[in-house]
């Protein structure tokens, strides 16, 4: 259902391997050439988490547009799901504040009339910042997902670690070769391998909850 994201997914992670490949992890090494075992694995996190983001984000706005399709009324889904349909409605009453009032009723006058479900699909449903545990949580309980966020608990700190590294080699606050110091060539194929599995339950994920019918009451 999901075969082009995957795909897209699956090409963005084959730039790890091929950092990878140039990690050169035998002993002793020349200085130049440990810098550059350590910058190919700091900017692994770069193209890790990139890989998340891009899944998440996608599957996300292809789900809402498969519910769209449907031409369903809101009144038959999922009521958590109204927060994203009526998120240009929302968002008029936060901007709108000398008609906060007439915002208002419209707002919950919608509610009470029946109407085709219709979202934006440019939208991600969580708070901004680099992609953790906690954003995909929300994204499952916006959905009301009925599969687990994740497998087990170990990819729980495996999220924090990709994103606060990811984030302190973007603003400049670490290296990329002070961040890939840290880590072993094993480390990064391991991390690789476990990004890889995870974006693709997330694409399983969001197609049982599809053909499943989830989204309804």
């Amino acid at each position: 259902m999901f075969e082009d994201i995957q795909i897209e997914a699956t090409n963005q992670l084959s730039a790890v391997k091929t950092l990878c490949d140039k990690v050169n992890d035998s002993h002793p090494i020349e200085p130049s050439e440990e810098l550059h075992n350590n910058v190919c694995k700091g900017l692994s996190f770069v193209v890790l988490y990139g890989a998340l983001e891009y899944t998440l984000t996608s599957v996300v706005s292809a789900t809402i547009q498969k519910i769209n399709d449907i031409n369903i009324n809101s009144d038959l889904l999922k009521t958590r799901l109204l927060s994203l349909s009526l998120n240009p409605k929302c968002d008029a009453i936060r901007e709108g504040r000398n008609k906060k009032w007439i915002k208002q009723y419209d707002l919950f006058y919608t509610l009470e009339t029946p109407t085709v479900f219709s979202a934006e699909t440019n939208i991600f449903p969580a708070e901004r910042g680099n992609i953790k545990y906690r954003h995909i949580n929300f994204v499952w309980d916006i959905f009301g997902l009925s599969s687990p966020v994740v497998p087990d608990n170990s990819y729980m700190g495996m999220f924090e670690s990709v994103a606060e590294n990811r984030m302190a080699i973007a603003h400049g606050r670490i290296s990329p070769q002070n961040v890939g110091r840290s880590y072993s060539k094993d480390d990064i194929v391991k991390y690789h391998d476990k990004i890889k599995r995870y974006c693709f339950y997330i694409l399983n994920c969001f197609e049982t909850y599809f053909v499943n019918r989830e989204y309804l009451k």
